[in-house]
């Protein structure tokens, strides 16, 4: 139900302040903006007669397009009718949600997620009355008071002398400026190695990472 899900996207963005968020130039760096209100688009395509080459593709192309930081929103939402989802060659609706990981991490986003889910299905209960800018004054304030300053203290002592320069063997030498150039490899993993590292990771309450 399009009108359906369009409905529950604003109320998403009136829940969210992140959708409604963008980064201007300040004098002394960026600042962040909230407007009170957003109207969220969503895209929308006909599908039925891409191959699953061609949604990937698709999707791909998606994924990789810009956002304005100045202009936002910084969170699309598109959705694409009768698309190869399925294995068996089955058709569906796919709603793609592309958004700027200035404004959404993994744990936000898999909160949007739910919460739209919800929206959709009109079991949302009312939005708790603490955000997330209230969190970081409270923490501000804290930090103003003696416990920051005991805090500061620790640190100025752990961090204020000069700190050992981390000299790992490399197989080329250390530039004296920093380029940022970078390239990307791709391998590829067996199952078997996958699955262990996997198991590594788990044992180690870490990531595969």
């Amino acid at each position: 139900d399009t009108a359906q899900l369009q409905q529950a996207m604003n109320a998403l963005a009136a829940r969210h302040e992140s959708l409604r968020t963008i980064f201007i130039a300040g004098p002394d760096g960026p600042l962040m903006r909230v407007h009170p209100s957003a109207d969220i688009r969503l895209a929308a395509a006909d599908a039925a007669t891409w191959t699953r080459a061609a949604l990937d593709a698709n999707l791909a192309v998606e994924s990789d397009l810009p956002f304005r930081l100045d202009q936002g929103p910084l969170t699309r939402f598109s959705l694409w009718r009768n698309c190869p989802a399925g294995p068996d060659g089955a058709r569906s609706d796919l709603l793609i949600m592309v958004s700027h990981h200035i404004v959404t991490d993994f744990a936000s986003l898999d909160m949007l997620v739910s919460d739209l889910d919800a929206l959709y299905r009109h079991d949302l209960p009312a939005p708790a009355q603490a955000r997330y800018a209230d969190y970081v004054r409270w923490e501000a304030d804290l930090a103003q008071g003696s416990h920051g300053e005991r805090a500061w203290a620790y640190w100025r002592e752990r961090l204020g002398n000069d700190m050992p320069v981390l000299n790992l063997p490399t197989d080329r030498p250390r530039p004296a400026d920093r380029s940022y150039c970078g390239a990307t490899y791709a391998t590829g993993l067996e199952p078997e190695l996958c699955r262990a590292l996997k198991a590594a990771a788990a044992a180690e309450h870490a990531t595969p990472f």
